[in-house]
């Protein structure tokens, strides 16, 4: 039965015991492997030799009872969640001759069992978390072996010199681990490197008969069956399948290998693959590697190999992949059309020179010769360059200089140009001060509401003789510099009640009598004081003993809370989101009048007093987001909202609320207990709250079953018990919720069974009964996350918020219609929002509805065309659309064009599909686009001109695609809200414009692995954001909550941060996939281009920078001396590029810094002391001149170079002498031609009048040709003439 290569899904089915090839490999099969395996009957025999399950999602253990499958000769297991160790019962399987179990997570050694296996001639382990070293058996027992695959474990030790008993071998692929030791020299008896044997095995296995009558048989080619592998050469993964036995490679790359390359390697001449970078060599690269006329790909970079390249690798007409570089490699690279048409990259950073290289040999082809006459040119186009900016800024500074020297000496202009700015000013909103005669005034409303910053007022002294005022309300004026405030109100004796409400107050000058005794409510909210103002309005606003209501939210006040106050009246207080860092004072509990209290983030501690009972007004009370702990209040008779969400409170929960009163009980209408520390079970007494309509005990630890008394809170709208540790099954009486609109139970551990009487499926076993009746009125289901599967319930399409994301559901999505009537008085949304992320659904795109507004159908199986769901609509049809999430499925097709029917997108998300084509014009109609992501496809083409009409993209991620061309300057100019800015792995050429300085938001910049060239921009000081980390932090706060429903009191809303698109960012040397702290990144990475020049200085003032990568470059240069104001940086790469002198001791002051790679550069002298930068591996210092911990390598007593190795390094040591003095050679032959000069025009009379005569002739020269154009162009023209 074969069946690999489609979309099947669920468990893997039961076999009989005559199934002898079994290939379901590349679907979607899940559950755990043991199941199927050793779910058997125990005598049950069976026969099968094939079984073939890679490229699926099965988990659990590696299962232990491979007894009852000795017949099996192929085994794949790869690339599934499988864990574990390799067990003892696989050794049973004598017959086995194919062993695949690469890309899981098996752990462990590699068992001693598997020598039994006899007649394997494959064993692929790569990609797992295999320790040990590597079996010595491993050579002497499976001697058949023809392909031996341990790539990507953490296997460590030296190579055993049994494994050269392998003769057969002819793929051997033990690179990343941690092996050390020489390379052995008995290689050379891998015969199989040399003939390739592989193919014997090909011819006897490429047919097989699998029925034979009398007048027929039925054959098939085998071969296929055998796994293919994944063979690392010519730097890329390479998947080989019906050709693997032409294939011969040995990659020891990435270990801890020392010593020198063995002779005996080059013997094996039929070697088309040898990879030995990344490791500790030395020596000489042998004179026989010409031998090897097979090779194809051959890679010995980052070692420390020395000597001359020998001249035998010319003669290697096959090869088309080298790479020497980061090595110690000297002399002239030999001559052949092979080598000259390598990239210059395989040698750089060696001490070679000649073609490829544009480093010129010296006459005696030895050493290279200096680089004036290959730079010579492009000296003179930046000198160029330099001069425009040299003119332009003199340009800018005489202009300014000559526009302020005007003002300052003409009176007359002056006094007009300061009017003019002052007749701009006046068309502001200004409040005539003749309001101040109206002394009856009772009330006065100023409130700005609608327009916040429009007006301003600079003082309030004329509010002083408005005596009978009782009612003022200024609301959004902005009185900053109003600073006399405080003082003017307090002449007001009649004023009742006071509205500033975000006015920006800010002085507040402190008086001793208080006159306002009348006032009643007081409105300060959304000022955000000032530092020193907390003092003084406390000790005003707490002596107005009439005061009934005070809002004083959102100031950002520190210190306590006043231990004293006259406002014993208060019926409403709101200190919400201060800074008051003490317990709730004692005053408070004696306000008897007290009906709404909210302390909401003030940072209150300790407990809650008993003597709260004497509130008997009290109906809401809120404290969510303190450091509150002890007993929660039971005994309020009043109460009608209880929020105490975010505290400390912890305990077994039924002791909470075990005495609670018969008023408690009947009162409250809403309790918010979330993200505390409350344990223990939900008891019985929960379902006595007779008004309860929101009910959220979420983030917390409570366990045990959900009680079914919940189903008699027969009010509750709103329910979340979500991310505890609840079992059980989901009570039948859910369904007696006849008004529940809300309901999150995820992250628990709930199971059981789910049938007619329950209103949502909500079971991890197999459902039985899956065609549910719908709840009546059912607006909102959120089961994300659950662990549920199979199929989704018709009536759940109609739902208008669903949320089924992070599950195992299945099968095909049908039309989703969302809301059928907005009319129906019980249909409280009006849009349709379906979040399916993450399940295993398959088939073609759905339809959907004009009311869809959030679609995430992202990482799925979804196939088909594209064009078919975008283009197939009705013309004149006009969708709401504002997120489309498809990225991770297996859409195909061209990228549609036909954009213009979605222009309310806000979101769209393509990435890692099969799409390809150009980004086609019709995009640029998404004027109101903020996240673009379409990485991981096959997009060519430029970046269209269209897209500059997005200027409200904040990210663009176009990553892992063809595209070609510029980076168009519009970017910078159009795009000015970007933060996020990914264009890495294309084929984009040209400079960097300097118009994408203007990105001043931008925070994530990668333009890595393309084309680029010219020099780093110096504007870079630019990227603001970089430097402050604002800019996502703000579209964080901005786009976090989307309310999405509002009726009277309720409202819902859902996070639509994890809506806009993760991004992939290469940190630390890996990629790193960031979703909900996006926002907290900052990275810059232009590696893996042509840039050419130094690091500019202005790079270093982003000083909230977390990554910076500019490896694999032309680099050249210092390495900038403030780099250690970049105090956040994390990761540091400038490896592989050809920098020069020191390490700056400022960057041994980066405490943050965990990666740093400066390798393959020409940086000399001491490496800084800190204990940062010595606990870094060797390896992020290798190929320089460098001494000092973490290198070997000890200093000279002048701590300026390398000592010791003298046998070594002594020609290189006399190079870097002629270098030196070279330098000064030069540096004395400048100063004695300056001295020279200087003095012949201080003693000569006649040179120095010649000289400043020479002068003042192109001076005046200078003049007369400005004044003559100047008078031609300021001529008026004459029309006929």
């Amino acid at each position: 039965m074969l069946l690999s290569s489609n979309q099947f899904s669920g468990p893997l089915p039961r076999i009989g015991d005559t199934m002898k090839v079994l290939d379901l490999s590349n679907n979607s099969l899940s559950g755990d492997l043991s199941h199927f395996l050793c779910d058997t009957m125990a005598n049950q025999t069976y026969g099968l030799t094939t079984l073939h399950l890679e490229g699926n999602q099965l988990s659990g253990e590696l299962p232990d009872c491979w007894m009852k499958w000795k017949s099996l000769e192929f085994l794949s297991l790869g690339n599934n969640n499988i864990f574990g160790i390799i067990p003892n019962s696989m050794g049973h399987l004598v017959n086995l001759r194919f062993l695949n179990l690469y890309g899981n997570r098996i752990s462990g050694q590699i068992p001693f069992s598997l020598q039994n296996c006899t007649s394997l001639v494959k064993m692929d382990l790569a990609n797992n978390d295999l320790v040990g070293n590597i079996p010595a058996w491993v050579g002497t027992s499976l001697v058949k072996l023809s392909i031996l695959i341990l790539r990507s474990n953490k296997l460590s030790g030296k190579v055993s010199s049994e494994l050269c008993n392998l003769n057969s071998l002819q793929i051997l692929d033990l690179s990343d681990n941690s092996l050390s030791g020489k390379i052995p020299r008995c290689v050379y008896n891998f015969t199989a490197m040399a003939t390739g044997s592989l193919a014997n095995s090909y011819e006897n296995a490429q047919v097989v008969t699998v029925i034979r009558g009398a007048f027929y048989s039925y054959s098939f080619d085998i071969w296929y069956l055998l796994e293919s592998a994944a063979v690392v050469t010519k730097g890329r993964k390479v998947q080989y399948d019906t050709i693997l036995w032409l294939v011969t490679n040995l990659d020891l790359s990435n270990n801890n290998l020392s010593g020198d390359i063995p002779k005996e390697l080059t013997s094996l001449i039929e070697l088309r693959s040898l990879n030995l970078s990344a490791n500790h060599l030395t020596g000489l690269v042998p004179d026989s590697i010409g031998d090897m006329k097979q090779l194809e790909s051959l890679d010995l970079s980052r070692n420390s190999l020395s000597g001359q390249i020998p001249t035998s690798l010319a003669r290697i007409s096959s090869l088309n992949h080298l790479n020497l570089s980061c090595n110690n490699i000297t002399g002239r690279i030999p001559t052949s059309t092979q080598l000259q048409s390598l990239n210059a990259s395989s040698f750089i950073s060696n001490n070679l020179c000649g073609p490829p290289l544009q480093i010129k040999c010296s006459g005696d082809g030895d050493e290279p010769r200096g680089h004036k006459d290959e730079n010579e040119d492009e000296g003179a186009d930046e000198s160029k360059i330099e001069w425009l900016y040299v003119v332009v800024s003199l340009g800018y500074a005489v202009g300014f200089s000559v526009v302020c020297s005007a003002l300052v000496l003409m009176k007359a202009w002056r006094e007009a140009y300061f009017g003019l700015l002052e007749s701009m000013w006046d068309k502001l909103y200004v409040i005539p001060h003749d309001i101040g005669n109206l002394s009856n005034l009772h009330t006065l409303d100023l409130g700005n509401f609608l327009d916040s910053t429009g007006m301003v007022v600079d003082s309030l002294e004329w509010l002083s003789g408005l005596s009978q005022l009782e009612y003022l309300d200024m609301d959004y004026v902005n009185l900053k510099k109003a600073t006399n405030w405080a003082q003017v109100i307090n002449t007001l004796p009649s004023l009742v009640e006071m509205h500033f409400r975000n006015c920006s107050l800010d002085l507040m000058v402190p008086w001793n009598d208080v006159n306002v005794t009348s006032l009643k409510f007081l409105d300060l909210s959304f000022n955000y004081l000032p530092f020193y103002v907390p003092n003084l309005i406390m000790k005003w606003i707490f002596q107005l003993s009439n005061l009934v209501f005070l809002d004083l939210s959102r100031n950002l006040l520190n210190g306590p809370m006043p231990s004293h106050s006259n406002a014993t009246k208060l019926q409403h207080i709101d200190l919400s989101y201060n800074n008051f860092n003490s317990s709730i004072p004692d005053w408070l509990y004696f306000c008897k009048d007290l009906e709404f209290v909210d302390l909401s983030g003030t940072l209150l501690q300790g407990t809650i007093s008993n003597a709260i009972a004497n509130l008997t007004s009290l109906n809401t009370l809120h404290l969510p987001f303190n450091s509150l702990s002890g007993k929660i209040p039971t005994n309020l008779c009043k109460i009608k909202s209880l929020d105490l969400s975010f505290n400390k409170f912890k305990g077994d929960i039924s002791d909470a609320f075990v005495n609670m009163s018969d008023c408690f009980l009947g009162a409250l209408e809403s309790l918010l207990l979330l993200g505390n520390e409350l344990s223990g079970r939900l008891t019985d007494q929960f379902g006595n709250f007779k008004r309860l309509q929101s009910l959220n005990l979420a983030e917390n630890s409570l366990s045990g079953a959900i009680p079914i008394s919940l189903g008699k809170l027969f009010s509750l709208k709103n329910l979340a018990l979500s991310d505890n540790k609840f079992i059980g099954n989901l009570p039948e009486s859910f369904g007696q919720l006849f008004k529940l609109k809300y309901l999150d139970i995820s992250n628990n551990m709930l199971g059981g069974v789910v049938t007619e009487s329950h209103f949502v499926n909500l079971t991890k076993l197999e459902t039985r009964v899956m065609e549910l009746e719908k709840p009546k009125n059912f607006q909102q289901l959120d089961l994300s996350n659950t662990g549920i599967s199979g199929n989704v319930p018709s009536w759940c399409w109609e739902i208008p918020f669903l949320n089924l994301s992070h599950n195992h559901l299945r099968g095909k999505i049908p039309y989703i219609s969302g809301p059928q009537s907005i009319e129906d008085p019980y249909m409280l949304f009006s849009v349709q929002y379906t979040l399916l992320s993450s399940n295993q659904f398959s088939g073609p795109l759905p339809s959907i509805g004009v009311t869809m507004q959030v679609l995430d159908l992202s990482n799925n199986s979804l196939s088909g065309d594209l064009s078919l769901f975008l283009c197939d609509t009705m013309a004149d049809q006009t969708y709401g659309l504002t997120t489309l999430r498809l990225g991770g499925n297996q859409l195909s097709g061209e990228l549609p064009d036909c954009w213009m029917k979605w222009k309310s997108l806000e979101i769209l998300s393509l990435g890692n599909n099969n799409i390809f084509g150009i980004i086609p014009n019709s995009m640029g109609h998404l004027v109101n686009l903020r996240s673009l992501n379409l990485y991981g496809n096959r997009i060519s083409g430029q970046i269209p001109f269209s897209l500059q009409n997005c200027t409200s993209l904040v990210m663009m991620d176009l990553a892992n695609n063809d595209l070609v061309g510029n980076i168009p300057s519009w970017v910078g100019t159009s795009l000015v809200e970007l933060s996020v800015l990914i264009l890495r792995s294309n084929k984009l050429s040209g400079k960097v414009s300097p118009e994408l300085c203007n990105l001043n938001s931008l925070q994530i910049l990668d333009l890595s692995d393309n084309s680029l060239s010219g020099k780093i921009p110096r504007c870079v000081y630019n990227f603001t954001a970089m430097a402050t980390g604002r800019s996502l932090v703000d579209s964080y706060l901005n786009a976090k909550h989307v309310t999405i429903l509002r009726e009277s009191s309720d409202s819902y809303s859902f996070d639509t941060w994890d809506l806009l698109d993760s991004a992939a960012v290469v940190t630390k040397g890996r990629i790193a996939q960031y979703d909900t702290i996006l926002w907290l990144v900052t990275n810059l990475d232009l590696s893996n281009n042509n840039f050419s020049g130094d690091i500019p200085k202005e790079l270093t003032s982003l000083i909230e920078l977390r990554s910076l990568n500019l490896s694999a470059n032309h680099l050249t240069g210092l390495v900038p001396d403030s780099i250690g104001d970049m105090k956040q940086l994390e990761s540091l790469d400038l490896s592989r590029n050809s920098l020069s002198g020191q390490i700056p001791t400022s960057l041994a002051l980066i405490s943050s810094l965990n990666y740093l790679n400066l390798s393959c550069n020409n940086l000399t002298g001491r490496i800084p002391t800190s204990t940062q930068l010595q606990s870094l591996n060797a390896s992020s210092f290798i190929s320089n001149n460098l001494c000092g911990p973490p290198l070997e390598i000890n200093c000279s007593s002048d701590g300026d170079g390398p000592r010791g190795h003298k046998d070594e390094n002594e020609d290189e040591g006399a190079d870097e002498s002629k270098i030196e003095w070279l330098y000064v050679v030069v540096s004395l032959g400048y100063a004695v031609g300056f001295s020279v000069v200087c003095s012949a025009l201080v003693l000569k009379k006649a040179w120095r009048e010649a000289y400043f005569g020479l002068l003042e002739s192109m001076w005046d020269k200078l003049y007369v040709y400005v004044c003559i154009k100047w008078m031609r162009l300021t001529k008026p023209s004459n029309p006929t003439s």
